[in-house]
């Protein structure tokens, strides 16, 4: 299964959603929709003041954003800070129903750590 269906197969599950199609052609005009063979994932620019309930409709925009919010994401999520355009100082998502945000330089950096799955070697202890 690709991630764009693995991604379509979570959005559907809950009948409460927007059609699949109709917010992916949202997201393709207000944001960002980006499928590859290792992630799928839907986000686009929102305000951290605005309230978050709005987070849900992909069809509102803000004047003054300040975050990708990331309304669906399936695949190889460590490649998802890569993917995003670097415009905006914060990326926010929901996790078991409550609504995070993380400053994307933090984000940048665990995704790094995760991405290569190991501490970073001291100079001295490289093998040449």
């Amino acid at each position: 299964m690709t991630p764009c269906e693995k991604a379509r197969k979570v959005h559907d599950a809950d009948p409460d959603n927007y059609p699949f199609w109709w917010v992916v052609m949202t997201h393709f005009r207000v944001g960002v929709v980006i499928s590859t063979d290792e992630v799928f994932m839907l986000a686009r620019p929102v305000d951290l003041s605005a309230h978050h309930r709005d987070f849900d409709d992909p069809s509102i925009t803000y004047s003054n954003p300040n975050c990708w919010h990331v309304y669906l994401a399936a695949g190889n999520l460590a490649r998802m800070s890569d993917l995003l355009p670097n415009d905006l100082p914060f990326v926010s998502y929901v996790r078991k129903n409550s609504l995070r945000h993380k400053r994307r330089k933090k984000i940048d950096c665990k995704v790094t750590n995760l991405h290569y799955g190991r501490k970073t070697e001291s100079k001295g202890s490289r093998k040449g």
